[in-house]
């Protein structure tokens, strides 16, 4: 899970953008044998945020939530949702300590991954780097993507 927010939390700072809501959720396929689950739970943000730490923090608390043992799960994921540009900041009543800002931070972390590669600096909770490379979605049945990458386009000669 705290893969999933940390690739959401990336794609977000990449478009400029806050989200003030995540949605985690699983479930098991309802073409094999056996009990069948899938739950997802909506989680309010404290504050609109792209921040790697906040995402991931309520996408564990999410995934903790509606968990459940002795179910074969297939899929599992985070949404961010009530999505909005980072220029535009909602201030709240200061209720608790100053809230820092954490934007340069975040900046040198998308900096130094897109530079050394994805996953050169993650959260703890995801685990070492050959973990990482040992788990990974399928994609032997992905689709071709010639709409949207140049080095997939046909070609095609006369």
């Amino acid at each position: 899970m705290t893969l999933f927010a940390i690739w959401a939390a990336e794609t977000l700072r990449g478009q400029q953008g806050h989200a003030g809501k995540a949605l985690v959720f699983t479930h098991t396929s309802p073409h094999r044998p056996g009990p069948q689950y899938g739950k997802n739970i909506v989680l309010l943000l404290r504050r609109p945020t792209s921040n790697t730490a906040d995402l991931v923090a309520a996408a564990v608390r999410g995934i903790r939530q509606i968990y459940r043992p002795g179910y074969e799960l297939i899929n599992a994921g985070v949404m961010l949702l009530d999505l909005q540009p980072a220029s535009r900041r909602q201030h709240g009543l200061a209720l608790d300590d100053k809230a820092q800002d954490t934007g340069r931070l975040m900046t040198a972390l998308d900096r130094i991954n897109d530079r050394y590669g994805r996953g050169t600096l993650a959260m703890a909770s995801a685990g070492t780097v050959k973990t990482q490379r040992d788990w990974g979605m399928k994609r032997e049945r992905r689709a071709s993507q010639y709409t949207t990458c140049w080095e997939e386009v046909p070609v095609v000669r006369a």
